[in-house]
């Protein structure tokens, strides 16, 4: 899916090219065959679901923070992103586990049909290595932006660069272990994300599978420490909402048939039994009851429906049918199964130290050129000193550091030579070691 933003009448209106996969799956007719084939089942496989308890899974994610100098002050720096992580994730769970304050606020007439996906989105703790990791990690890039459709590498779609070290990216982590997100800036300006939906085509690349999110559509504004730059209504953490439906093959409520009659097409359908047919995007925060050509009687269409397009305070629930849609696709045949079956991703590597847990330590740039950056996510104290050294043991530099809780740290690495090194972080209750690459 691919998300965007326009202003009409200074009113902020969310646009998704969800229209881009139906382009590929028209301009290839074995796509199609293949995409309706999977629907079927995942139908079935929904239908299957009704009714029945549904149990709390866990999916580990990991965030690619991949954006310049600039765009990283815009977000407050190594601190505001830290916190919009965190708020992310905040956002993910309230509202995939029906804990969102606001959907007190849905009427009456579709409270009944409020569905608990309950999954819970954790920070995965352990990296496809086994080394300790914060849940993400901030890439210094030298591409002001990604470009939605015209990547040079991959599938050439769905912002593809940005998936890549290789075309100033981050390589994903295993795509059938985490739940891959990139933030960045994608091009042209104003778009939001776009998330790739299971079993798009044969041979999409694997690489590519996950969810990106432009930064101003980043994180929930009214979380502790977020600050900074964020496109106007789109303020909530909801953009990465929506998108993790489509990864998860929610389609959009009005089931994206603008294409096959033009406007207020009855046609179409989500595939979703407990959605009104409606016959068209909702932007802004319409007023309730809302009818149209297609659900023409009160209570009208489900505009607060996290798949249409309002702001980001007026989205507030996904139905039951929506959510067996969802978890169709964490059964064998759904595309999704291996995030549920690696949750111990979550947890930090087996005998690792609690020190980690307590500092929660970042090194970025990594590759790093001239500086590389530390950062303590939950504190300093007791810190000594760092020391870098080689892969033989040789002690490269050894830097005495104050005691300053919560501090970042910035070494100076222009005069290492390119290669692998490990930076020992010394506390006085222990040591945490990080592997680190220099590459001028």
């Amino acid at each position: 899916m691919i998300c965007g933003i326009v202003e009409v009448q200074a009113q902020t209106q969310r646009t998704c090219g969800f229209e881009l996969v139906q382009k590929i799956l028209r301009e290839n007719p074995a796509y199609q065959a293949n995409w309706d084939e999977y629907q079927a089942r995942m139908t079935a496989e929904a239908n299957n679901l009704a009714n029945k308890t549904t149990a709390k899974v866990t999916i580990p994610v990991v965030f690619h923070i991949v954006l310049t100098n600039a765009q990283q002050t815009q977000l407050g720096g190594t601190n505001g992103i830290i916190a919009r992580v965190q708020s992310q994730v905040k956002v993910l769970n309230r509202d995939y586990q029906k804990q969102n304050a606001d959907i007190a606020t849905v009427p009456v007439a579709f409270q009944g049909a409020i569905g608990n996906a309950e999954y819970e989105f954790c920070l995965a703790h352990t990296d496809p290595n086994g080394n300790y990791s914060n849940g993400y990690e901030i890439i210094t890039t030298g591409k002001s932006g990604f470009d939605i459709e015209n990547g040079t590498v991959g599938s050439t779609y769905f912002c593809s660069d940005v998936k890549y070290n290789s075309s100033g990216g981050a390589n994903a982590w295993n795509p059938t272990k985490y739940f891959n997100v990139w933030i960045c800036n994608i091009t042209p300006n104003g778009l939001l994300g776009v998330a790739t939906p299971p079993n798009f085509f044969p041979g999409f690349p694997n690489a590519e599978q996950g969810a990106v999110i432009n930064y101003g559509a980043f994180g929930s504004k009214t979380d502790a420490g977020v600050q900074g730059y964020f496109i106007p209504d789109i303020t909530g953490g909801r953009t990465l909402v929506h998108e993790t439906g489509h990864y998860f093959n929610l389609l959009h409520i009005w089931g994206d048939d603008d294409d096959v009659s033009g406007s207020n097409n009855c046609s179409g359908s989500d595939d979703v039994n407990d959605t009104p047919n409606q016959s068209d995007r909702n932007y802004g925060c319409p007023v309730f009851p809302k009818t149209d050509v297609c659900s023409p009687n009160s209570p009208g269409i489900m505009f607060m429906n996290y798949m249409d397009y309002v702001d980001d305070a007026c989205m507030k629930m996904f139905t039951a049918g929506q959510v067996n849609r969802m978890r169709a696709t964490l059964t064998n045949s759904g595309g999704r199964s291996g995030l549920i079956a690696n949750t111990q991703l979550c947890n930090a590597p087996v005998g690792l130290n609690d020190l980690v847990y307590e500092t929660g330590i970042a090194c970025y740039p990594n590759p790093a050129k001239n500086t590389l950056h530390i950062q303590f996510n939950r504190g300093a104290e007791g810190i000594q000193r760092f020391e870098l050294s080689d892969v033989l043991g040789k002690t490269i530099q050894s830097i005495p550091v104050s005691n300053t809780p919560n501090a970042g740290y910035a070494l100076d690495v222009s005069t290492v030579a390119d290669g692998v090194y490990f930076l020992k972080c010394h506390f006085d209750r222990g040591t945490i070691t990080e592997k680190i690459v220099i590459a001028k």
